[in-house]
C-alpha cells in the first residue's frame, strides 16, 4: 500500500479546495500564494514526538461497572452497557492482529447545529450558533 501511495500521490492529481462567504473574497488569497503554502507544507515536516510526561488526564474517571451485556451473533458485536452510562460496543475483526480501534460520540455538538452552521461546526475546533 505505501508503494501505491508514492506512484498515486503527486503534485499533478490533486485539488485544493478553499471555500469562504461572500464578504470574505477581498481578503482570500490568490492562486500562486496556495500552491505555495501547499508546497512548503511538504517540505521538512517531522513526526509529532510526544516529550510530555504529564498524563493525558490528571484526575481518572470512576470507573463503570458492567450492567448488561448483549452479543449479537448475527453481525459479532457485543453491547455492553456501564453504570456510569457508557454504551461499549466491540467488533472483534481480522483486519489488522493487534490493532484496537476507539471513538468516542456524545449528544449534542454539531448535531444541534443548523444546516448552514454545520460545515463550520464540523471543521473549526470554537463554533457558536449564531
Amino acid at each position: 500500500m505505501n508503494a501505491l501511495a508514492v506512484k498515486l500521490i503527486s503534485d499533478q492529481n490533486r485539488v485544493i479546495l478553499l471555500e469562504a462567504n461572500d464578504a470574505q473574497k477581498a481578503n482570500l488569497p490568490n492562486e500562486q500564494t496556495l500552491l505555495k503554502w501547499v508546497a512548503d507544507a511538504g517540505n521538512g515536516l517531522t513526526p509529532y514526538v510526544d516529550d510530555s510526561s504529564t498524563p493525558l488526564m490528571t484526575t481518572l474517571p470512576t470507573p463503570g461497572k458492567v450492567e448488561t451485556m448483549k452479543v449479537d451473533s448475527t453481525i459479532s458485536i457485543t453491547t455492553v452497557t456501564l453504570s456510569n452510562g457508557v454504551k461499549v460496543i466491540l467488533k472483534p475483526t481480522t483486519f489488522t492482529p493487534g490493532q484496537i480501534l476507539i471513538a468516542g460520540y456524545s449528544f449534542g455538538g454539531t448535531s444541534l447545529a443548523s444546516d448552514q452552521g454545520f460545515p463550520v461546526g464540523k471543521y473549526c475546533g470554537k463554533y457558536r450558533e449564531q
